[in-house]
């Protein structure tokens, strides 16, 4: 099986046991699918298993046993895409808290992580306030996404060092260990996790300007050029190797019990003409923001794959004035995109929308897990 990145196309999505699905068969259209229904009746939960056979997670639950219908103790995913290589299939078996298998045309990969960055995926939901509002910790796994999407080497090194800084924040926790041993064990943890910081950093500051550029480019067109948004990497390793960093934050370390410095500490810092976005930024500014970071990771993983990653809104309409959802309406379809899966509570909404883009679509009602086709 060829390991390079493949465009996708969904034909078909079946679900067993995912969330409120206890079954699903859905047909889907090359181009843009639009489901419609009201809050709480499954449209996102659609969304959600698309993601998860493009990630090997959920986008939105943290605990897989959470996934599983309700009394269910398995959940399973299956797609039919067409692919650059031929007609595909990619199908899900899990059983939350004993086993997780991704197979691509019946052949079992040897990790479910290894599907991440294959077909590439970019999720825009109404949590992503989150990227702007809260602390650097969103930020990052936004930065993360993306970068374990477009590599693999990425991936393979944060997911050491976050094994090693588990490892070290449990010794630092453990008052069972002598406080010269707990030092020396320390250390050696921060060695192994030297090399790994130094790719990841250098990763993310190689991949910072272009992100920067496409983010100011996407948030000109959804303002007019009206604003002007700008974004930087901040290491938090400030130019100095981990080991020496951890060298002389130890007795910080001791005394907090967790460890203090490391590129698990880096963030973006987002400024909206000059100024700190999360501290002056409006409602429909931020949303513009959390938009135009989305479409950038769009554009990245487009350019590092030579494919299109499957695009998914997730009822981002509700909350930008018409002005906003034109313009970025028109991105979308303007530029040479993926398939799109889309959301909305508001049918009217949806139709207008589509009239007035002239793209071809299907429209499908979601009700309680029931899902029907419009148009």
């Amino acid at each position: 099986m060829s390991l390079s990145t493949i465009s996708m196309v969904i034909n078909t999505l079946k679900l067993t046991s995912f969330k409120n699905y206890s079954s699903l068969h859905l047909s889907c259209h090359p181009r843009i699918n639009c489901l419609v229904g009201n809050n709480g009746m499954g449209k996102t939960n659609v969304l959600d298993a698309i993601y998860y056979i493009c990630m090997a997670k959920s986008f939105f639950s943290h605990r897989e046993s959470h996934v599983a219908s309700h009394g269910s103790d398995f959940f399973r995913i299956e797609v039919d895409c067409s692919a650059s290589g031929g007609p595909t299939k990619l199908v899900a078996k899990v059983q939350p808290g004993k086993s997780k298998h991704i197979e691509i045309n019946a052949e079992k990969l040897p990790r479910s992580s290894e599907i991440v960055g294959r077909y590439p995926v970019v999720m825009i939901s109404t949590k992503d306030d989150r990227l702007i509002l809260e602390g650097g910790t969103a930020r990052r796994r936004y930065y993360n996404n993306l970068l374990a999407q477009m590599d693999r080497a990425y991936f393979d090194a944060l997911a050491a060092y976050h094994q090693l800084l588990k490892r070290r924040n449990a010794l630092l926790k453990d008052d069972r260990t002598s406080p010269s041993a707990k030092r020396s064990l320390m250390m050696q943890y921060s060695e192994g996790m030297n090399a790994h910081a130094k790719l990841i950093q250098e990763l993310r500051t190689s991949a910072s300007m272009a992100l920067a550029k496409a983010v100011r480019s996407h948030y000109a067109k959804l303002s007019q050029s009206q604003e002007d948004l700008h974004l930087s990497y901040l290491p938090n390793l400030e130019g100095k190797p981990l080991m020496q960093l951890h060298e002389e934050t130890i007795g910080l370390d001791l005394a907090t019990r967790r460890t203090s410095r490391g590129i698990h500490r880096d963030d973006l810092l987002l400024e909206l003409n000059g100024q700190r976005l999360k501290d002056f930024g409006s409602q429909g500014q931020i949303k513009s923001a959390v938009i135009s970071l989305r479409l950038a990771q769009y554009d990245l993983l487009k350019a590092s794959k030579s494919s299109k990653p499957l695009i998914l809104l997730d009822d981002i309409f509700d909350r930008l004035d018409q002005t906003r959802v034109s313009s970025l309406v028109r991105l979308l379809i303007d530029d040479e995109v993926g398939q799109i899966f889309m959301t909305d509570t508001d049918a009217d909404r949806v139709a207008a929308v589509m009239e007035a883009v002239e793209t071809p679509h299907s429209i499908f009602t979601v009700d309680h897990g029931e899902i029907q086709k419009v148009i």
